[in-house]
């Protein structure tokens, strides 16, 4: 088996190599190791109280300082460097920041309770700063300046304006520059055309494509009439051209194909035939109407789901090789499939998208 069906995880802290040891896994097992270390210190030093007595109440303070420290180290193994697996490459990574801070808070009461006064139940004036002092990311200034009114005891309305940071965390600050996966739309898409950053580009190249579609189809077009001037050779030879099934599908492209869509449904139909009879089955052609094509099987007393799987994909895959160009495909007397991932000829062109269909009987 590949090394992807056999990965195994050992994290066990400070001890998963002896773990990864003790295990004692196979050759053919890969193993994960990696060593996590995270420290944090914060000392934390604060002074409240009241500063004087307001007509409404006291003014509260509080008054502090803070210094944190934080360091990580990560040590990922091989595996996880070299992008083994489903990964990216997970390269090492290692550092540390301190910050010094301090700060202030203040509450002042403006009315109270005591006070009396209708709707002015309690109004209160808040305010805060801290300055930081970050290591890594410098210095800033934070602050917060807020109101709380209550026009009845059961009733309170409060609002702030802040200015606030987010400091980068450690790895943040030293993640080293790594591969990643991203996604990629398709450009040749029918349904991206208009989109792209200078869409005048884009309109100017579909505009190109189409030309050239154009010229290539006029000359294969008149290529096909100096054959078919020879007379009987002539259109044996463009007969032997719509049989081969290169050039056939480009002259499908280009809507010259010397056989109709019907009559190429019908070869295709007899020639997968045979296969269906091995699986029990008879199909049967119901009809052909605006490129939407109908056919019924009937399966034997004893066919199973798998035997229907085999019939529809054979079913689907010769049609779609001789008649690209059909719009849908409904099969009757087959239980209800998924419909095929075939890419029609119409979706390639931008026609309307064909259809695969299966339908059980009663």
């Amino acid at each position: 088996r590949t090394a992807k069906q056999y990965l195994t995880y050992v994290s066990a802290g400070p001890f998963q190599y002896a773990v990864a040891e003790a295990l004692r896994l196979p050759d053919s097992y890969f193993t994960q190791l990696r060593a996590d270390l995270l420290r944090k210190r914060d000392l934390l030093a604060t002074v409240n109280g009241d500063l004087f007595t307001l007509p409404a109440g006291k003014l509260k303070f509080s008054f502090g300082y803070e210094n944190r420290l934080e360091s990580a180290d990560f040590e990922p193994d091989q595996f996880y460097q070299q992008g083994v697996g489903y990964s990216i490459p997970i390269e090492p990574l290692a550092g540390s920041f301190k910050t010094n801070e301090v700060f202030g808070e203040l509450l002042m009461p403006i009315f109270s309770p005591e006070q009396g006064i209708p709707v002015l139940h309690r109004v209160e004036l808040e305010g805060a700063a801290r300055e930081v002092d970050h290591s890594v990311a410098g210095h800033a200034l934070t602050w917060t300046a807020g109101l709380r009114w209550e026009p009845v005891s059961a009733v309170q309305f409060r609002g702030n304006y802040t200015r606030s940071i987010r400091a980068p965390s450690v790895t943040e600050a030293f993640l080293p520059t790594s591969q990643a996966f991203n996604t990629a739309q398709d450009p040749c898409d029918k349904t991206l055309i208009g989109s792209g950053p200078d869409p005048a580009v884009r309109a100017a190249t579909k505009h190109l494509v189409q030309s050239l579609m154009d010229l290539h189809g006029a000359a294969v077009e008149k290529a096909l009439d100096i054959v078919a001037e020879a007379g009987d050779p002539g259109i044996n030879i463009i007969d032997r051209l719509g049989r081969d099934s290169l050039v056939g599908s480009v002259l499908i492209l280009y809507g010259l194909h010397p056989e109709d869509l019907e009559t190429r449904v019908v070869k295709a139909v007899d020639k997968v035939r045979p296969q269906l009879r091995k699986q029990g089955c008879e199909v049967e052609l119901l009809g052909v109407s605006n490129g939407d094509i109908r056919l019924r099987v009937e399966t034997g007393s004893h066919t199973c789901g798998s035997t229907a799987k085999t019939v529809q994909a054979a079913l689907e895959g010769a049609l779609c090789d001789a008649a690209p160009d059909l719009s849908s495909l409904l099969i009757e007397g087959l239980e209800e499939k998924p419909a095929s991932g075939f890419v029609g000829l119409d979706k390639l062109t931008g026609g309307s998208p064909m259809a695969f269909e299966s339908r059980g009987t009663d």
